[in-house]
């Protein structure tokens, strides 16, 4: 069974992250509203769509475990999308993203499967009221020199998968496909700020785009005695590059090895969330075309997080917000400014933000119970 760093590290996150967020001030209460969701499964993704959020789900004990479904906020109201797919591991998969532009959706999973545990992908094409899998020969995404997938992204030059790919240098290189029909093809070529180095090596952790441009989010790890790792951010117009790196600033008594890993954009802007040894922080950053992105200073969001804490991030029409598991619970922290925060019953496991800018945090508590919550008015 594949299961994304994202549900592996809830349980880690339920421990740590208490005392990570006792430091801040509680203000004055925000309310958000519950979605309650029908079915089964774990929210695993989540789409902002003119039509409502698409919600993707996943059931392990069920036939099918894979699930996309159409959900309207303001009623409630769920509606399934179907998924046609092939003889393969299609059924078996966990959705890592699900992109969208317009009314075309692209949207790519994982299962383990085969003799070695291997992940084999499976990418779906199609639209809100419906996706047709693309079925890929397994050399496609995997073999010896795939380094696995990190998600998709959806802008004006088309889809794009991300991922990584074994590098002349020793290293991983970032490798991007898109397709031609329905066959995913590897750029060869993608810029110098892709690849590794003999003494370089990139790593990305979170992909996404707005209408016109595609981000992604990791670190670069200068490799050195010792060696030493930077948060930074990639961006291009084109899934074909150049890409072009920013590295993130942080603070100058920061210590400890720093990344950022989740990464939410919208008109040329990007809030991006990380951490500097024990820091978690947030970044503003602005984007010009092809230009270089100007990253505000950080913000220290909370002290002492554990060292490969997942976040989820949403960047809002009129505020930021991270959220992260405390205890049964959701702490949701707005990444600048006055620093509200709110509780909400469970654990998060998706987050994004709907198509009039609001963002939208998936839970699930205890007993099983699945919400979406937004602010109210």
């Amino acid at each position: 069974m594949f299961r994304s760093p994202r549900v592996v590290l809830v349980s880690l996150l339920v421990v740590a992250t208490t005392a990570a967020l006792s430091t801040v001030a509680s203000p004055p209460h925000v309310p958000w509203r519950p979605v309650v969701l029908a079915g089964s499964g774990q929210v695993v993704t989540l789409t902002g769509t003119p039509e409502g959020m698409l919600v993707g789900r996943y059931a392990p004990d069920a036939a099918t475990r894979v699930s996309l479904q159409r959900v309207d906020l303001e009623t409630g109201e769920s509606r399934e999308v179907p998924l046609t797919m092939g003889p393969g591991y299609a059924r078996e998969t966990e959705l890592v993203s699900v992109s969208v532009l317009g009314s075309d959706v692209v949207a790519v999973g994982g299962a383990r499967g085969g003799a070695h545990g291997n992940v084999r992908w499976s990418v779906w094409r199609g639209s809100p009221a419906g996706l047709q899998e693309e079925p890929q020969t397994f050399e496609t995404f995997g073999g010896w020199e795939a380094g696995g997938l990190v998600g998709s992204a959806y802008a004006s030059a088309g889809p794009l998968i991300m991922g990584s790919w074994a590098s002349p240098s020793g290293g991983v290189d970032f490798a991007v496909w898109q397709p031609v029909g329905e066959r995913w093809l590897r750029i060869a070529d993608a810029g110098p700020d892709l690849r590794a180095t003999a003494t370089r090596q990139p790593a990305a952790f979170a992909v996404t785009s707005d209408a016109d441009s595609y981000f992604a989010v990791g670190s670069v790890t200068e490799l050195g005695a010792p060696p030493v790792e930077r948060p930074a951010l990639w961006h291009s117009t084109s899934p074909r590059g150049p890409w072009r790196l920013t590295e993130l600033p942080v603070p100058s008594a920061a210590t400890g090895q720093a990344r950022a890993v989740a990464v939410s954009c919208a008109a040329s802007r990007c809030v991006v969330a990380g951490r500097a040894g024990p820091q978690l922080l947030s970044w503003r950053l602005t984007l010009a075309g092809d230009g270089p992105a100007h990253a505000d200073p950080p913000v220290i969001v909370a002290q002492d997080v554990i060292e490969n804490l997942r976040l989820f991030v949403a960047r809002g029409s009129r505020s930021d917000w991270i959220a992260l598991a405390d205890g049964n619970h959701t702490q949701l922290t707005e990444a600048r400014g006055t620093r509200q925060r709110i509780a909400v019953p469970g654990v998060p496991t998706a987050m994004a933000t709907d198509a009039e800018g609001h963002p939208v945090v998936a839970t699930t508590t205890a007993d099983g119970t699945t919400r979406l919550w937004h602010p109210e008015g």
